[in-house]
């Protein structure tokens, strides 16, 4: 192995245009900012961009613009901010769109940043290449025609001498133990093939700085342990942190996720973002202004390991609070995600055994919200009910392990995180070109016309015309929003849908508006606002049932609806099914739960966790009587019949009823005078000969009432 890990640099240029304004310059900027510059403003680690003023006169930037096309010169107006000889101004390029902050971002592979006159001539421009993690591209002297990397960046200071034309990093640490899981003490030894360089550690999780402690020998460790190590050589910069996590005499049965940070970046009063702290604001249950509020992100290290200790994957990442009102408990959740600025674009590896997905580029680690309290798996039951059962957009569930800088930290729930990011790995979409919407008005990514036009459509034309209907089926996948809808009502989910409702669509001419099934903690029993869920999801005035009361004017709707919920009741939704995926997530967690509540006392107890699964298994049990009645009043309906379906052999094909699959042979009721649709679906191999009994067709799929 070679002494230096070196990285080609694709050299930048800049374009001058002379002139009266030839004086500000594009002086120094970081496209990569993981964890080196916090913006006090925002509370976050933007790109930046330093303007510096190398001229005689003081220059006042109202009307100058920045961008990073030059086809939109004027992308980004700057503030009325007058810059002095010799001073600076920064410009953060973080999106935010407000006073110096742009409305675009920088491009850590290479791209091009230019500042524009009010005129619209170029003032100053630089095209530069691929970036590195905290390390900041600039002019040196300041103003010249001289371009470096700096791992001593300076933002609103003089650029430093310290600096070098290409990026030359030493070697990563190399460890004699890698991370995981081992018994009784351990001793570890930290090498590097550079004679000269020096290696420097942390123990508390941070990242090694040059006065951290010097590596001198073997390290012994009797409990569990977070060593993170750095390589530091005169005259090159300082290699990437290794970080390794060795957890003694644990006996695992879940996979395990170690988060390594800098201990500010969590309880600081000023900057952390797990405390209550001094900087924070309002909302999500907190009257008091609160840090856990704010929309930070920090720099943390993941490793994962899977429930037989086997390593996953080891990388920088970056880290939020994420939730609503559960972001008050002890245990909070986190969203995590991999950026190009931490080192990767992608989490590469396969979350979940039930998914053919081995790269996300964000997930959750989840306390369970209002649920946490109770069972801390009542969400990932309810998801875990319907897969594999109906077209509905889900989010998998998988408990872990979790430590926090060595400490233990209890149980969390590894999530899918429902974002553009889900849609392009579940459904194959441009994650650029979505549109999300929560709760019917509020946009969370792309724009809101298209449903607004849907909205107002179903609203202001009869649903009963089948043009019509027609034409709403091409705008959203109606058998979709059915299967969400039935599957809410069935969880008896009372935090829905006067809230938690989000709906999608890929921005192409024949996109369909889908539903996403989340945050669902408020189901299966757990607090109770109404005694008839079916009552209170498809009745009233309110905007959020509206949608489903215009459609369901429509015969076709109402019918599938009704005969299609039957399907379920009848095969996903059978008390002994429910009850099988209640005590199977159960077990899975059961070992592990007196430590989580050890630690955190949520939930209450092991009496207490107990008492909630078994309030589970009864909802179960009496929950399809209660719901064939609400049905029955709510739709005027007449009774219901016994359907008995079978195949003349299994593994010739199956049968759908209203579009759910039949498990074989099976007796099922449903409602007097509605049609059923029933399709035969061969197996490979064989084709279909007829139907026997109710009706003697030769088509694979009829109709019955």
């Amino acid at each position: 192995m070679g002494r230096y890990c070196r990285f080609l640099h694709i050299v930048a240029f800049i374009c001058l245009l002379p002139g009266a304004y030839s004086q500000v310059y594009i002086n120094e900027f970081q496209a990569y900012n993981a964890s080196s510059y916090l913006e006090r403003g925002s509370g976050n680690f933007p790109d930046w961009i330093e303007l510096y003023n190398g001229g005689a006169d003081p220059v006042n930037l109202s009307g100058y613009y920045i961008t990073d096309d030059r086809n939109i010169p004027d992308m980004w107006k700057l503030p009325s901010e007058t810059i002095y000889p010799g001073s600076y101004l920064m410009i953060y390029a973080d999106k935010i769109a407000y006073k110096t902050h742009t409305n675009f971002s920088l491009d850590g592979k290479g791209e091009q940043i230019l500042l524009f006159t009010p005129g619209l001539l170029l003032e100053d421009s630089v095209s530069y290449g691929v970036q590195y993690p905290d390390i900041s591209y600039g002019r040196y002297p300041d103003g010249s025609q001289n371009w470096y990397f700096f791992e001593d960046f300076s933002p609103e200071m003089e650029n430093s001498s310290n600096h070098l034309p290409l990026a030359i990093f030493a070697n990563k640490a190399q460890f004699s133990l890698e991370g995981g899981f081992y018994a009784g003490s351990q001793s570890i030894s930290i090498s590097t093939a550079l004679p000269a360089a020096v290696i420097r550690y942390t123990l508390d999780g941070s990242v090694p700085t040059p006065v951290s402690n010097i590596y001198t020998g073997s390290i012994s460790i009797n409990s569990t342990t977070v060593i993170r190590a750095k390589v530091f050589e005169n005259g090159i910069f300082s290699s990437p942190t290794v970080t390794q996590t060795y957890i003694l005499d644990k006996d695992i049965t879940l996979p395990v996720i170690s988060i390594s940070t800098d201990g500010d970046y969590l309880w600081d009063d000023r900057i952390g973002i797990y405390v209550e702290g001094t900087n924070g604001i309002t909302g999500n249950c907190s009257d008091v202004p609160v840090n856990y509020n704010q929309d930070w992100e920090r720099p943390v290290n993941i490793e994962y390991y899977d429930q037989n200790g086997n390593p996953g994957f080891n990388q920088m990442a970056g880290t939020k609070i994420f939730g609503s009102c559960s972001r008050t408990a002890d245990q909070k959740s986190l969203s995590l995600f991999a950026r190009g600025k931490y080192g990767k674009q992608e989490f590469e590896y396969k979350l979940f055994k039930d998914k053919e997905i081995d790269e996300f580029k964000s997930f959750l680690i989840r306390n369970s919200g209002n649920d946490g309290l109770h069972t801390m798996l009542r969400d990932g039951m309810m998801q875990t009910l319907v897969k594999d059962r109906m077209d509905v957009d889900y989010m998998e569930y998988q408990p872990a392990i979790i430590y926090l800088n060595g400490v233990y930290w209890g149980i969390l729930n590894i999530r899918e995180k429902i974002n553009e990011d889900y849609l392009e790995a579940n459904h194959g979409v441009d994650s650029d070109s979505v549109d999300i919407i929560l709760n019917n008005y509020t946009v969370i990514e792309g724009e809101y016309t298209h449903y607004q036009n849907l909205k107002y459509f179903v609203r202001n034309n009869d649903m009963s015309d089948p043009d019509n209907y027609a034409y709403v089926r091409t705008q959203m996948d109606i058998s979709q929003f059915l299967n969400y809808y039935i599957a809410q009502i069935y969880f008896y989910n009372q935090d829905w849908p006067q809230g938690n409702v989000k709906c999608w669509r890929p921005q192409t001419p024949d996109g369909r508006w889908r539903w996403l099934l989340y945050d669902t903690d408020f189901g299966f029993d757990f607090m109770k606002r109404t005694d008839n869920m079916v009552e209170w999801a498809t009745s009233g005035t309110e905007y959020s049932t509206e949608m489903f009361r215009e459609l369901a004017q429509n015969d076709d709707f109402h019918n599938i609806f009704l005969q299609r919920f039957c399907s379920h009741m009848n095969t996903s939704f059978q008390p002994g099914r429910v009850i099988g995926i209640i005590d199977s997530l159960a077990g899975n967690i059961e070992a592990e739960m007196p430590y989580q509540i050890d630690l955190w006392n949520w939930p209450r107890s092991m009496i207490s966790w107990y008492d909630q699964l078994e309030k589970m298994r009864n909802f179960a049990t009496t929950r399809l009587p209660v719901l064939t009645n609400n049905l029955k009043v709510r739709f005027n309906l007449e009774g219901t019949f016994e359907l008995t379906t079978n195949v003349s052999n299994p593994e010739y094909g199956s049968i759908q009823i209203c579009g759910v699959e039949m498990p074989g042979s099976i007796t099922g009721s449903y409602f007097k005078n509605l049609p059923i649709t029933l399709k035969a679906v061969p197996s490979e191999g064989y084709i279909f000969y007829g139907w026997d009994g109710a009706s003697s067709s030769g088509n694979n799929e009829i109709e019955l009432i």
